[in-house]
């Protein structure tokens, strides 16, 4: 895979890393607190070495607080070596994965609902402050209305924020969006503030 080229330079190498025993993603439980870290220095440094950039198409924990510091000593590393990690997405989400142990489906997603709150740092722009970019599936964003209030002798409007979900199946938060962004559309499950 490394004599892959490219002209234009566009080449992405996207990996799955799941934390248990087995690297399956089957089980809720992760080998250890820094097992996200330790099983991504190998691509990381086969990155490096051959001058490639990588993206973790798929990754997951168990909602438990081992693999909590193992998802963020991962993703910790995987910022730390963003000049060859472009991000990574959370598997999985969609209302078809019902009560699956990964689920990032809002609002009572398992994943979701006990990872949210820390994913967010490694949110690009507004949401978070990660340089990486590093992202959940596309039904899944901030659930979280923020409220911008305009000058005194103006309005006050309440709306999602600037990459903040505004819309889709089932979705009961905010369905406008702070100015001046617009809730757009992305599929059936799913419009985003963009």
């Amino acid at each position: 895979m490394k004599a892959l080229t490219d002209p234009q330079d566009l080449l992405v190498y996207e990996m799955h890393q799941y934390l248990d025993s087995d690297g399956s993603g089957t089980s809720e439980s992760c080998v250890s607190s820094t097992i996200g870290q330790e099983r991504v220095a190998a691509a990381t440094k086969w990155l490096k070495d051959n001058g490639k950039r990588g993206f973790l198409g798929e990754f997951a924990g168990g909602a438990n607080s081992v693999c909590q510091s193992a998802v963020v000593g991962m993703l910790d590393y995987m910022e730390a070596n963003s000049d060859v990690w472009l991000g990574a997405t959370w598997w999985a989400a969609g209302p078809w994965w019902a009560d699956y142990i990964y689920s990032f489906e809002p609002p009572s997603g398992t994943g979701y609902n006990y990872y949210m709150n820390t994913l967010k740092k490694y949110f690009p722009g507004p949401s978070g402050s990660g340089g990486t970019t590093t992202t959940t599936t596309k039904t899944t964003s901030t659930t979280t209305a923020t409220t911008q209030t305009t000058t005194a002798s103006g309005p006050s409007t309440t709306g999602a924020g600037h990459y903040d979900q505004c819309g889709g199946q089932n979705w009961t938060g905010a369905t406008s969006c702070v100015s001046p962004y617009t809730c757009q559309k992305l599929n059936e499950f799913y419009s985003q503030c963009l």
